[in-house]
């Protein structure tokens, strides 16, 4: 196997809300299965890493983080991609690199090392800022 081969490697793995579906952000962009029965469902190739990847249910706006080690958007931004127009619809950017990222209904939960943001999904206005200890991984969010 030749080291310099393009490896589409798995950065980051997450079901949407009601498992029915989960997606991947891989070294190229991301893909997207159903959970039962288990087959793949969908591939998309963006040019570059996709580090995070949430999506809403089974709704064609994702919210994705560049990772990996070839970034297809800056780790600060969270961009919203319209799948099915394949643009980007809109993007929120923080002073910080994003460690996690959940999305329910009608908000969007956005964590960085020492801060969680709560945004309106409708209209991305700010909810609320909680500041936080040292989550350098950006684990355990509560989401209820």
């Amino acid at each position: 196997m030749d080291e310099n081969e393009d490896h589409d490697h798995i950065l980051y793995s997450s079901f949407n809300q009601d498992a029915s579906c989960f997606v991947t952000g891989t070294e190229k962009g991301f893909r997207i299965y159903n959970s039962f029965p288990l087959k793949s469902n969908y591939e998309r190739d963006l040019g570059g890493g996709i580090g995070i990847v949430e999506m809403l249910y089974r709704c064609n706006i994702l919210a994705l983080v560049g990772g990996g080690k070839k970034p297809k958007f800056n780790k600060n931004f969270v961009i919203f991609w319209d799948d099915k127009q394949e643009k980007i619809v809109s993007e929120l950017r923080f002073e910080s690199k994003i460690l996690n990222l959940k999305l329910k209904k009608d908000k969007i939960i956005v964590v960085l090392e020492q801060n969680i943001f709560i945004f309106n999904f409708n209209n991305f206005n700010i909810l609320d800022k909680f500041d936080t200890a040292s989550n350098p991984h950006g684990k355990n969010i509560p989401i209820s």
